[in-house]
């Protein structure tokens, strides 16, 4: 169940307050994509398919999102897509939801290529760097350089917050 928890924690699908404030700080003044937002507030663009939330800027399925965006369009793109909620993850190339969707995105037999597609696609958007919270996943990207950040998340608890940087900005 979600809740608050005397300020420091926020309901669900939020980040902590220290995890929100740490990557404002590393993207301080960049464009950023927020995708599978959910009631986050972090990116000048927000979007998520859930349409009950009131803090996405747009409304739409992350793999037809996607598509509408052009290579380098934001500096950073975050994107923290469910690892298992409601029987959807992203992550996993044999999860009824992958599987479903790649057979409605043409892809024949390879369901696992679209779990590297849709990080590979996020990634190319990204000018600078692509965001995602991977404590439980490696997708090889052709990133510069990659690095993890270990930080409180809302549970409470810790993750692993993965930077794949095309350069770095410093």
């Amino acid at each position: 169940m979600a809740r608050l928890d005397s300020g420091m924690w926020i309901e669900q699908f939020r980040h902590s307050d220290y995890m929100k404030e740490h990557l404002k700080n590393m993207t301080v003044g960049h464009t950023v994509l927020n995708l599978c937002s959910g009631k986050s507030d972090f990116g000048i663009v927000r979007i998520d398919i859930d349409k009950s939330l009131k803090e996405p800027t747009s409304y739409a399925d992350m793999f037809h999102a996607l598509k509408s965006f052009r290579n380098n369009q934001f500096d950073f793109v975050y994107v923290d897509p469910p690892f298992e909620r409601n029987g959807i993850n992203f992550y996993n190339p044999r999860s009824k939801y992958i599987v479903e969707k790649a057979k409605e995105l043409g892809y024949k037999d390879e369901f696992g290529r679209l779990v590297y597609d849709w990080q590979k696609q996020c990634f190319d958007i990204a000018k600078i760097c692509l965001i995602t919270k991977r404590d439980r996943s490696n997708v090889n990207l052709p990133a510069l350089y990659t690095e993890y950040h270990k930080l409180w998340d809302s549970r409470p608890s810790t993750v692993d917050i993965r930077f794949d940087w095309k350069y770095h900005p410093r």
